[in-house]
């Protein structure tokens, strides 16, 4: 599998500069866990934010299919 490249960016979203990471295919690399991927500034942004105010804790799994 071919490795993505990825670019360094800084977003600004309501007052603020935060750096993230970019690949090929247009995606945002969460900068504080980087374990999720976002499409769009906005939903990187509530994941931060989440991350702040540690309500990820909170989320529970999905639930599996057998």
């Amino acid at each position: 599998m071919k490795k993505l490249r990825k670019t360094k960016i800084i977003i600004e979203y309501s007052g603020s500069r935060i750096p993230v990471e970019r690949d090929e295919r247009g995606l945002y690399t969460c900068p504080i866990c980087g374990d999720y991927l976002f499409y769009s500034v906005e939903d990187l942004m509530h994941h931060v934010i989440a991350h702040a105010r540690n309500s990820l804790k909170a989320i529970r799994p999905a639930p599996k299919r057998h």
